[in-house]
């Protein structure tokens, strides 16, 4: 005669069966950085020529996280940054913790990558050339 406590043993020895092979599987799958936040890595430039012999130059510099702006004429803003939205060749980043010439509201930033030209676009604005490669 079998007593519900044995059913229980024999359940649980059952789901252990078929469950361990899943989870240990599930384990050594291996976590893929996000390719599209990686390319955007390091120093991107951008110029425009103005006429009358003035330009607009901005840089951006993404680094694990934190981004710097520079500009000129005479423009400064950094903090950090999370990645929202990555599909295709479009990224979405948050930024947040801003301090700067710009304002310092939590805001996106949409970024387009041409990666055989080694370029990208940022809110439209563009491209982007990679600053030492």
């Amino acid at each position: 005669m079998r007593y519900p406590l044995d059913n229980m043993r024999f359940l649980k020895l059952v789901l252990i069966t078929l469950l361990l092979p899943t989870l240990a599987c599930s384990a050594v799958q291996p976590i893929t950085p996000d390719t599209n936040a990686q390319f955007i890595q390091g120093q991107w430039s951008y110029s425009e020529d103005l006429g009358g012999g003035l330009a607009s130059v901005l840089t951006w510099d993404f680094r694990a996280g934190h981004f710097t702006l520079e500009g000129y004429p005479p423009l400064f803003q950094e903090g950090d940054y999370r990645v929202m939205k990555s599909e295709g060749d479009t990224v979405i980043l948050r930024l947040v913790n801003q301090s700067g010439d710009l304002p310092t509201d939590d805001r996106e930033i949409e970024i387009i990558l041409d990666r055989g030209a080694e370029t990208l676009m940022i809110d439209g604005q563009g491209p982007f050339h990679r600053v030492n490669p």
